[in-house]
């Protein structure tokens, strides 16, 4: 929703510190309302009980990217059952121009 947009683009400018108590919770509420577990919620449900230990009051932090990765077309040579994309040959219909290409 635009609240949630809102709330996402001052995380992205300021950082999760930079924000309110307030805005913190109700970017929590718009996670819920969308059936997004919270962080260590996800871990307990998913983790073992030494993972969950080791996790509990650490903070997380982002490593630099390595890949950057463009999908700028379905239409591929090869159809892989991995594909998040669900690319292939028979993908034509977003064909990419050759304007893109070049």
């Amino acid at each position: 929703d635009q609240e949630f947009q809102s709330l996402s683009k001052k995380i992205a400018a300021v950082g999760i510190e930079g924000m309110t108590k307030e805005e913190r919770a109700k970017r929590r509420r718009a996670l819920e309302d969308l059936g997004v577990p919270n962080f260590m919620q996800f871990v307990s449900d998913n983790c073992n009980e030494v993972e969950v230990k080791v996790l509990k009051g650490r903070q997380l932090f982002r490593k630099e990217p390595k890949i950057l990765q463009l999908n700028i077309g379905l239409y591929c040579n090869q159809a892989c059952t991995h594909c998040h994309v669900e690319s292939s040959p028979l993908r034509k219909e977003e064909p990419m121009s050759a304007e893109i290409a070049a």
